[in-house]
This record gives structure tokens, sequence and C-alpha cells, in this order.
């Protein structure tokens, strides 16, 4: 019985603080502004519209309409890690009977291995074999490469191969248990 309320208790509490973290936001009130860096490079920031000095910072549910929404984490109003080495998927989420289904990535990888341009994966499912995936510019949203992959995931990670070499790689935390 001690055992049964201690898992109750640990359950309330993980779930009330978790949710505490997550900012929500609608779309509409979010603007992307594009800043020209050092070496010429753009870079883009994301600000909310009625205060565009308040840069996005943190894991936000950022509701499109009232059929699907994102999940993000943005760091000084950006969606990849400048100054860390961490991975960022932005997941995307549809309105299925009564629930919601993940379709979409988007995979930042961390900035010693690409940071001008993110892969997004169409139709997202553990289960498939093959996944349509774009390369990205993400000052542009210009399509650099179109991509079909074979899935693999392995023990830690979700490899996405083309003719035997890996293309991408990211953690399956979260996404494929």
């Amino acid at each position: 019985m001690r055992g049964f309320v201690f898992f109750i208790c640990m359950t309330i509490g993980i779930t009330t603080y978790a949710q505490q973290d997550t900012i929500v936001a609608y779309e509409k009130d979010i603007t992307r502004i594009t800043k020209t860096g050092s070496h010429r490079a753009k870079l883009s920031l994301y600000v909310l519209k009625e205060n565009t000095e308040k840069r996005l910072n943190g894991f936000y549910k950022v509701i499109v309409d009232e059929n699907s929404f994102y999940t993000c984490f943005f760091y000084k109003g950006v969606k990849y890690f400048f100054d860390q080495p961490n991975y960022n998927i932005v997941k995307y989420y549809k309105k299925e009977g009564e629930g919601y289904k993940l379709y979409q990535l988007d995979v930042y990888e961390p900035p010693y291995i690409r940071i001008r341009s993110h892969f997004l994966i169409e139709n997202f499912s553990c289960k498939a074999k093959k996944l349509k995936v774009y390369h990205i510019d993400t000052s542009s949203d210009e399509v650099l490469e179109k991509y079909h992959l074979k899935l693999r995931i392995s023990e830690k990670a979700i490899v996405l191969r083309r003719r035997g070499k890996n293309i991408l790689f990211f953690p399956k935390e979260g996404l494929c248990e």
C-alpha cells in the first residue's frame, strides 16, 4: 500500500512539473525576423509579434490551428543550439480521431555538424521502411536536396540511409521507444 501511494504521488509530481516547463503560444502571435550576422550569414530569430525584442526561449507548444500544433525548443530566438552539442527535433502533430498523431519532424543538428540547414521528414513513422526527407536552408526555407531514405532504428538512434551511407542520424528518445 505504501508503494502504491508513493507511485501515485510521484506520478502526480512528475506530470505537474513537466507541464510547467512547456510554454504555450499561438503561431499567429510569433513572427520570424531574419538578421545578417557575421560573414553575411543569415540568422532567423523567432520573436513575439507584440514585443519584437523578446526572443523565444525555452520549450514551446505552438498551436497552429485547432487541429495541429508543434513542439520546439527555442534557444535565444533560434531553433538550433548554436553553443551546445545537442539536436533539436521539432515535432509536428495533427488531430486524428480522439488524439493527436506525430506526422512530421524537423531535425536541427548540432552546429559542429551543420548550422545553415536542417532536415524535414514528411509522414514520419517508426514503422516506415522509407521516408521522404528534404534538406532545407534554414534562413530561406529553400529546398536544397530531396531524398528517399531507408529507415533503420538502432539501440539509441534513428538512422536514415541511402546506398549504404548514413545521411542523417539522431537520438530516438521520445520518438521510437
